[in-house]
């Protein structure tokens, strides 16, 4: 029997953008891609590329609505965002919480 692999469209991983193979200048697409299998997933996805491309404030507020999902992927990767966000403005007391929000 074949080993089964799982991908973010399977089964909902942390951090859909980064698990997800895209071609180098092809963010929009893998977004794209992600939200039209899962919308939460792409709402995430959409958080990190804001990270990504230097803006801070919009991963903050893209993430922040998940920060106490049910979900422990969408849970875990808005706190991991919120977090690397909240340092790059230099919100340092903010990851703590993130991260003791994240279990």
């Amino acid at each position: 029997m074949p080993e089964r692999t799982y991908s973010f469209i399977e089964m909902r991983l942390p951090m859909p953008l980064i698990s997800a193979a895209a071609e180098p200048g092809k963010l929009d697409e893998a977004v794209t891609a992600i939200a039209a299998h899962d919308a939460e997933l792409g709402r995430i996805a959409r958080a990190e590329a804001h990270y990504f491309r230097g803006q801070p404030e919009e991963a903050h507020a893209a993430a922040a609505p998940f920060l106490d999902h049910s979900d422990p992927a969408l849970r875990i990767s808005a706190n991991f965002i919120c977090a690397y966000a909240d340092l790059t403005l230099g919100n340092e007391r903010m990851p703590h919480e993130h991260r003791s929000n994240a279990q």
